[in-house]
């Protein structure tokens, strides 16, 4: 639910939501098209943290963990990307 509500904020325009459009500021979220599910994921996995952490630390530790164990699995993917 959180990936597919994600996704409606990038693709919304601000005229939608009642904000005034310009010229240069069409959408609601400016994010470069390839980086559009990558922000997707991102908001997945900080509402987990949100869910699974019960304060600000335990959250820290819980984020830590996840690095960790991407770090591990990962090797190789451009994180310039």
């Amino acid at each position: 639910m959180v990936h597919e509500a994600a996704h409606i904020f990038h693709n919304c325009k601000r005229e939608t939501i009642g904000r005034r459009a310009t010229r240069t500021r069409e959408w609601l979220l400016e994010i470069d098209f390839g980086k559009r599910e990558t922000f997707t994921y991102a908001c997945e996995a900080y509402s987990r943290l949100l869910a699974l952490g019960d304060g600000p630390r335990e959250r820290q530790r819980l984020l830590a963990g996840e690095a960790a164990a991407a770090r591990g699995t990962r090797a190789g993917i451009d994180a310039a990307r």
